[in-house]
């Protein structure tokens, strides 16, 4: 299983006025400041994040090995059905290899309640 990483670096002079420009400001001091102060509707207006500037950028993205052991659930939902619809999976690893898929149900017409559990279906890798 292969896990997303990135390193960071500060950015340089060059890249902070290249990234005040591009907002519409002279200097990086200007646009951090009018970021400081401006509400968060006005940051969205102009384009700008909520969280305002930042000083990091990325250096190096890679793709880092990540060899699970155990298991995780990921869910489904559609919200094409009106009274609501899910389903929940279970995959399971061991020292990072992929063993099985098991579904582990459906949920539908409304409530947790209304949990059918059927036999659960496993795929073995």
């Amino acid at each position: 299983m292969l896990r997303r990483e990135r390193e960071f670096r500060e950015q340089t002079s060059a890249e902070k006025h290249a990234e005040a420009a591009e907002h519409g400001f002279d200097s990086w001091d200007e646009y951090v400041s009018f970021c400081e102060d401006a509400e968060p509707q006005g940051l969205l207006e102009r384009g700008i994040g909520v969280a305002g500037p930042d000083e990091s950028t990325v250096d190096e993205a890679f793709w880092l090995d990540h060899n699970m052991h155990g298991s995780f659930e990921f869910h489904g939902s559609s919200d094409d059905v009106e009274d609501g619809f899910s389903w929940s999976y279970e995959a399971r690893f061991t020292r990072g290899n992929l063993d099985a898929i098991v579904f582990l149900g459906e949920r539908g017409g409304g409530g947790p309640d209304d949990y059918r559990s059927d036999e659960p279906a496993t795929v073995r890798f």
